[in-house]
């Protein structure tokens, strides 16, 4: 499957990434990153959302402006410029979440809170 030229962009700026089910998972590389600004762990999560939208996300809580800057990306980066054909989404709108899934998260955001 070949990813349009914005996605590749994207994805080589955050170098190295890791392909998951779902996106990609690489080190964050925002330098507000944990106590030593380093990921010593893949914190970041990419994925494509709504329109081609690409979605960056540190599972730290470093902020999005922070995590572009750090890779010199812009928002604008995150979006399919005109002319180019946005990537598929591989999540799904909340609205299009069934009972059953918005339980099964649930239960599992309780759980990993009480720890």
């Amino acid at each position: 499957m070949e990813l349009p030229p914005y996605l590749t962009r994207v994805l080589t700026a955050l170098c190295p990434v890791q392909r998951t089910s779902s996106g990609w998972l690489c080190p964050c590389p925002a330098s507000t990153h944990g106590s030593d600004g380093i990921d010593h762990n893949p914190s970041l999560r990419v994925t494509v959302g709504e329109g081609g939208r690409i979605l960056v996300v540190c599972r730290v809580g470093c902020s999005q402006t922070d995590v572009l800057a750090a890779a010199g990306l812009t928002f604008k980066d995150l979006f399919a410029p005109p002319g180019e054909t946005p990537a598929e989404p591989l999540t799904l709108p909340a609205d299009e979440l069934n009972d059953h899934d918005l339980a099964f998260h649930s239960a599992v955001y309780t759980r990993l809170l009480k720890g």
